[in-house]
């Protein structure tokens, strides 16, 4: 899968240095998998999870860290493309106000 918004990560890893390995991690998973749908997405990320958005859109949300970061992303998977929305604190993320923000 292709990645964009590789720049969020790289912002988000200033603000927590100690999300800089898991989200290299989680980068070098995702490019390497060419996902189908998302079981395939599971096969991967076993605690990924799929959320509708108030507007319909549904994203993928990563647990990253040992669940102390959320990471939001549109995946495409007829295209391989993996769109990353936001990067969370797990209590950022807790708040649900980047259900919004999407």
């Amino acid at each position: 899968m292709r990645i964009n918004g590789l720049d969020r990560l790289k912002d988000f890893e200033r603000a927590y240095p100690a999300a800089r390995g898991p989200l290299l991690r989680w980068c070098n998973a995702v490019k390497k998998v060419r996902w189908g749908n998302f079981a395939e997405v599971r096969e991967t990320f076993g605690s990924a999870s799929i959320v509708t958005l108030a507007n319909g859109k549904t994203v993928v949300v990563f647990n990253i860290g040992g669940n102390k970061f959320r990471l939001v992303a549109f995946v495409q998977c007829q295209t391989g493309l993996v769109v990353v929305g936001k990067i969370l604190s797990h209590a950022d993320y807790d708040t649900n106000k980047w259900k919004d923000e999407l």
